[in-house]
């Protein structure tokens, strides 16, 4: 489903609106206390694991309270392992207590999968986690495999989702950097080749109407039984796409 999102720039007052994906921020105490009561009330829930395991992994990796958490949104998927970028905690304290929490991340991991045993989301969080408590070799091991898998899932796509993210994608960018750029030539190559046969698929993107007028409102963006042909993403297709721009507006 293409997400449309209209981006109103008028010279009047009113600026604009975008309608994007806002964040807030919850202790970390509170967020951990509600994740475990959800699990604990279904141990059997998959999901509640995953989001307990996250959020631990989130409080490792972000080493601060309270933590920066996006809220709910509609159309945009999150990376497998939405807290990939690791912060250098200032304060000793807030360091030991990440490597707590890493170790939480990786037994809630490590209950999901076994609940889920195929789920490559969860693999690949596990692969992440195990790299990050120092395990190399077997963080390497488990992210050649979940390459392979991933790639046998995704390698008969026609398009992906917004933003053009893929488990490919994101696996080889936490493998390539471990291997040897001689030893593993081969594998680095095909890694690389299998990432760029992901990027050349399309995906939806997000327009922007751009007013003509003062004082126009989203409602009077909308002409529904319009169709614009232009190529959004860059991509070279040329995709069709139903977007409804009247002349009032212009298009971009």
């Amino acid at each position: 489903m293409l997400l449309l999102v209209v981006f109103l720039a008028a010279t009047s007052p009113a600026l604009g609106r975008w309608v994007g994906v806002e964040e807030e921020r919850i202790p970390v105490a509170r967020l951990i206390e509600n994740l475990e009561k959800i699990a604990k009330d279904d141990p059997t829930s998959v999901e509640a694991l995953l989001n307990l395991g996250r959020a631990h992994g989130m409080a490792y990796a972000q080493k601060s309270d309270p933590l920066t958490v996006p809220k709910a949104y509609h159309g945009i998927q999150p990376p497998a392992v939405p807290f990939g970028t690791v912060t250098t905690a200032a304060d000793p304290t807030l360091s030991t207590a990440s490597q707590a929490h890493l170790e939480a991340a990786l037994k809630a991991y490590k209950q999901a999968l076994e609940l889920d045993k195929d789920n490559l989301v969860i693999r690949l969080g596990l692969a992440w986690l195990t790299e990050q408590a120092g395990r190399k070799d077997d963080a390497v091991k488990q992210y050649r495999t979940i390459a392979t898998d991933a790639w046998e899932k995704e390698k008969s796509l026609t398009m992906v989702g917004i933003g053009g993210r893929t488990l490919t994608g994101e696996v080889a960018s936490y493998l390539v950097p471990l291997l040897d750029a001689e030893k593993d030539k081969r594998e680095i190559e095909t890694l690389k080749d299998h990432v760029a046969t992901m990027g050349k698929l399309p995906y939806p993107v997000t327009p922007i109407a751009v007013p003509l007028a003062d004082g126009l409102t989203t409602t009077d963006l909308e002409a529904p039984d319009a169709r614009v042909t232009f190529d959004v993403d860059g991509s070279g297709f040329g995709s069709r796409m139903e977007l409804d721009y009247p002349q009032s507006c212009l298009a971009g």
